[in-house]
């Protein structure tokens, strides 16, 4: 048997920095912490190279008496507890006395501390786990240290770190997540000589929100605030109608500490469950207080995994803050709300939330385009049901078939019509003695109504009552055609069609993304793009927006023109023309996602991801009703392209049952 060794101490401080320092982000976030408990309501973080080169951290803390020094830096020391029983209420981040130790083990480490009552502060320096001086210095109360060099007495975990723009994106979004849990505290980030986050320190908690996630971000929000057999909860929460692709922007914070909790991401989607897409998720910023016995921090290194003692009260707190919040936003589910007018209900929301007088502001407005465009459908709707009425077995023409009007007019620099109506003085209205909708023009754009659905409804009655006076056509048998029958659809999804014998079902959302990836695919590295009308800003996350900057040009090879709007925000300006119909803002979060995830693909697995979730995102809906001429055209393709069998992801377009097949399965033939 091998001789079992003692490992010298500088052995075992390595291994233990191991576990606590995985990257400059692992370093930034235990000095945080250890600012933050200081008492410090003013904290700077400065990094250059990514944090790999050099990090600072400055803060206005309480600072470190000179006989304390040394011993900060030793192994299991801390001034946080002091016997066992004092893990079971740990109301402070850092608990643990390895942070110093493990930075110091493996960086070189200056520091610079005073206390209020010392008339003079102390410098240290410490290399590798070893002192190197220690000496009076001239400094602020607080504390400075100052981390250079991170890894470069161990080479081998060296070469495991990523790009500096990576790193750096790492270290933003912990500064990013630790800001949002103390608005009470003024943080402040500057990498490689640029400030990149600023949060005012003014204790509301949306103003750390607006600095930290942007102004955009922000207006999506609704105040939660709910309290449960002595738990608590207090945040945001996003409205249903700004869901996400993913759980990146969900924050939950545990008395303050930022955590991973399954749990409340679980109860979360519970409570959103009829109110958002299926594949979408809210995002959230909550902070949960709970009696520190109830939970048990001291399970990761890292700290960002937690147990608790029953985590149904956790589900059922987060459930019912969620929902009571919910609740409280009431808004007609059947209008598509633009920005300007869901920013405007939200507000008012939010009076009425802290009970402010002024809940009525941005109501009326929205309030009377909701009712007027609720009613323009409704009526659209009855009248089309009477053309159909007239004869049910007759598909009218496309031409004939009344959809939601659409404004043909240059909408003058607005994004959409809804848009237009609102902020010009044009309005849409109903002539209720007349089955007639028709667009008054304040503006002198035309005279001419936009729309006449009583000449559209009196056309299509003619005709039908034509077709009726004719009698029903004579009845066909039955034959084997060589060119496909469109059938029907089934649950808006699967096409069903006819041909040769065999009933086919199509996939529709899985041929039409095939069609369009395969088209993408095509002119790789070539493809014609379409200049917006205006350019997308989008607001990203720290790693999201430092994988679109370190891409620019491959993805304007994949047709997307992308340009740095600064604060962690990219404009788009142009994306390939068969995705003008997609949501360009939740497409590009989601490469942007795609991105970030896999930041050491090859270029030509970069470009395959972002033509995956191009043709995913702007293929036909499953849900959504499409015309038979689309159903034709669908089934033409995929029949005359072999290239159409797969979707992008695997799944099968298309499904073949002969008449054999169904006869056995209904027992007509053995």
């Amino acid at each position: 048997m091998p001789k079992i060794n003692v490992l010298p101490k500088s052995v075992a401080e390595l291994i233990a920095a191991g576990e606590v320092v995985e990257k400059p982000a692992s370093v930034v976030k235990e000095l945080l912490e250890n600012a933050i408990d200081s008492g410090a309501d003013k904290i700077t973080v400065e990094i250059n190279s990514g944090g790999i080169k050099y990090i600072r951290v400055t803060d206005n803390g309480c600072g470190i008496d000179r006989e304390d020094v040394r011993t900060a830096f030793l192994s299991h020391a801390t001034s946080k507890i002091k016997e066992s029983t004092d893990l079971n209420s740990i109301f402070t981040l850092g608990f643990r006395g390895e942070a110093l130790a493990s930075i110091a083990a493996v960086s070189r480490v200056n520091m610079l501390t005073r206390t209020a009552d010392s008339p003079v502060g102390t410098a240290y320096v410490i290399e590798g786990g070893q002192e190197v001086s220690i000496d009076d210095a001239g400094c602020p109360v607080g504390t400075t240290i100052i981390v250079r060099d991170l890894f470069y007495n161990t080479p081998a975990r060296m070469k495991f770190l990523k790009k500096d723009a990576t790193e750096a994106g790492y270290v933003q979004d912990i500064c990013l997540k630790i800001a949002l849990s103390h608005p009470h505290i003024s943080f402040r980030l500057i990498k490689d000589g640029k400030q990149v986050l600023f949060t005012p320190g003014d204790g509301k908690l949306i103003s750390a929100i607006h600095s930290a996630l942007g102004k955009e971000f922000a207006d999506t929000l609704i105040p939660l605030s709910y309290s449960f057999e002595g738990l608590s909860a207090e945040g945001y929460i996003s409205l249903p109608s700004f869901s996400r692709v993913n759980r990146n922007q969900q924050y939950f914070y545990i008395n303050g500490r930022f955590v991973k909790i399954p749990v409340g991401a679980s109860a979360l989607d519970t409570a959103y469950k009829n109110s958002i897409m299926v594949g979408k998720f809210p995002a959230c910023v909550i902070n949960i207080s709970i009696p520190p016995e109830t939970v048990d921090v001291n399970v990761h290194p890292a700290k960002t995994e937690v147990r608790f003692s029953d985590e149904k009260r956790i589900f059922s707190l987060i459930f019912h803050a969620a929902q009571s919040s919910l609740a409280k936003f009431d808004a007609p589910s059947s209008v598509a709300l633009s920005g300007d007018i869901a920013a405007k209900n939200k507000n008012a929301y939010k009076a009425n939330f802290i009970n402010e007088s002024k809940a009525e502001e941005g109501e009326d407005l929205f309030s009377r385009a909701a009712k007027e465009k609720t009613e323009t459908l409704a009526k659209m709707a009855e009248i089309e049901k009477r053309i159909e009425e007239k004869n049910p077995e007759d598909s009218l023409d496309k031409t004939l078939r009344l959809r939601t009007p659409t404004i043909a007019l240059d909408y003058k620099g607005y994004n959409n019509p809804d848009e237009f109506l609102l902020k010009s003085n044009t309005k849409a209205k109903i002539d209720s003695n007349k089955e007639n909708l028709r667009f008054e023009i304040s503006e002198d754009i035309t005279d001419e109504p936009l729309i006449d659905l009583t000449q559209k409804f009196e056309s299509a009655s003619k005709q039908v009552e034509t077709k009726n006076e004719n009698g029903p056509a004579p009845e066909k048998k039955a034959e084997i055609k060589d060119t496909p029958v469109i059938i029907g659809e089934a649950f808006n999804t699967y096409i069903i069609a006819e041909m040769k014998g065999k009933l086919l079902l199509i996939d529709k959302h899985a041929a039409h993304e095939r069609m369009i990836y395969n088209k993408l695919k095509e002119n790789l590295f070539g493809y014609s793009s379409q200049l917006l009308m205006s350019p997308v800003k989008i607001d990203l996350g720290p790693r999201e927006y430092n994988a679109v900057i370190d891409n620019l040009e491959l993805l304007k090879k994949a047709g997307f023109d992308v340009s740095d709007f600064g604060d962690g925000s990219v404009l788009v300006r142009s994306c390939p023309v068969d995705l003008l119909s997609a949501d360009i803002r939740e497409l590009f979060e989601e490469i942007a996602d795609n991105l970030a995830s896999s930041p050491n693909m090859i270029s030509s697995e970069k470009i395959d991801k972002i033509y995956h979730s191009a043709a995913c995102k702007s293929a036909i809906k499953s849900g959504k009703s499409i015309s038979k001429y689309e159903m034709a055209e669908i089934v033409d393709r995929v029949l005359n392209d072999n290239n159409i069998r797969y979707c992008p992801h695997g799944r099968p377009v298309m499904i073949e049952l002969t008449k054999n097949e169904l006869e056995k399965l209904f027992g007509r033939i053995q």
